[in-house]
């Protein structure tokens, strides 16, 4: 009897937790900017025409420089993969980092 008590209020219990949604955070990337760090800012516009020219983008231009961070905000066109681009900036031994703007 004890057992079939306790098996119940186990039930119970788990059952509440079932009917709760789990709450996961949704984080929204934009989809056309880039968040992007350059070692040397005197090589960035070529850093960028080169990542434009081998993926074939038809645009890929600076919004904003944050003066602080020296982080550069580029703006890619629609066509383009946010996660695509900010991994060949990666590969260019100019960029520090790059990611997509979160």
């Amino acid at each position: 009897m004890f057992c079939y008590g306790f098996n119940a209020v186990r039930l119970y219990f788990y059952s509440k937790k079932a009917d709760k949604p789990e709450l996961k955070p949704k984080i929204a990337v934009s989809e056309r900017d880039i968040l992007v760090k350059f070692k040397d800012d005197k090589k960035s516009e070529s850093t960028k025409e080169n990542v434009k020219n081998k993926l074939g983008l038809s645009k890929m231009k600076s919004k904003k420089k944050l003066d602080k961070s020296g982080v550069e905000i580029i703006e890619i066109d629609n066509a383009a993969d946010v996660h695509e681009v900010s991994k060949e900036l990666q590969r260019d031994p100019n960029v520090e980092y790059a990611q997509p703007n979160y």
